[in-house]
């Protein structure tokens, strides 16, 4: 049995062909703790250690964890990972942490996590719609976007997807390969550790994702809700709990932290 609330599917999409496969999160989560975790575990058996940062048999891996999707303060982060051309000396396996939206989203869904391989022969956007039962994985052409600019792509899978869309997109830095290169998702969320630059690698210049089952199940509703309530409670100026208050009121305050 899961623990948490896992949808117990991780979505396999290689670019080459725009081919798909589904991997059970049950094999990974019961032995291994939360989102970062498993995509570690899942990249130690799908990546050979001779594979290059650049290589298309690279997999960049976005991943959640058991709380995404759930009432719960801070429980929808998630994360990118792979082998990462921005480290000292040589490349090595990497990863960065995004807040924002696109984590709950994977599990509205019906989805734990993605694993992108290989490279498409034009720059692309990945869309997902769909939830619990059924799903669309479409591969679609990039070409209008690229050299934009990540904040614009992010209106433009709006504009081009719908209103209700949640996207993740790198911007010309990305698209060039440059090492450091980052990674843009919704609310302002961001993600270093190189993971635009193996997104450039792939032709991929967006993830675009809509789901469609809302309800993610908790093991224990009555005391989530307990325990939630209690965070709450807490004074939001407390450092000891909250860290420093970057929330704080001010003129351009961001509604969900990076």
């Amino acid at each position: 049995m899961l623990p948490g609330a896992y949808r117990g599917r991780i979505l396999r999409i290689n670019l080459d062909d725009s081919s798909t496969d589904i991997i059970n999160t049950a094999d990974y989560a019961p032995r291994y703790l939360g989102g970062r975790g498993i995509a570690t575990a899942l990249y130690h058996d799908l990546v050979p250690p001779e594979v290059t940062a650049f290589s298309p048999e690279n997999a960049l891996i976005a991943m959640t964890g058991p709380m995404a999707g759930l009432p719960a303060v801070g429980g929808s982060r998630w994360g990118l990972f792979a082998k990462s051309a921005d480290t000292p000396k040589r490349e090595h396996f990497c990863y960065g942490n995004l807040g924002g939206s696109f984590g709950a989203e994977l599990k509205f869904a019906g989805l734990d996590g993605l694993v992108i391989t290989g490279k498409a022969w034009q720059p692309v956007v990945l869309v997902i719609s769909g939830g619990n039962g059924e799903r669309e994985v479409r591969v679609e052409s990039a070409q209008e976007w690229v050299g934009m600019g990540a904040e614009s792509v992010l209106a433009a899978m709006k504009e081009t997807f719908g209103p209700k869309v949640k996207s993740f997109t790198t911007g010309p830095a990305g698209e060039a390969m440059i090492s450091f290169a980052s990674v843009l998702g919704e609310g302002g969320a961001s993600c270093s550790g190189g993971m635009g630059a193996v997104m450039g690698s792939k032709n991929l210049k967006a993830v675009v994702i809509q789901g469609t089952d809302r309800k993610v199940p908790a093991a224990d509703p009555a005391a989530l809700n307990a325990i939630t309530k209690r965070i709450r409670a807490w004074d939001r100026g407390n450092v000891k709990v909250w860290g420093l208050d970057f929330m704080a009121q001010g003129p351009e305050t961001r509604k969900m932290p990076c």
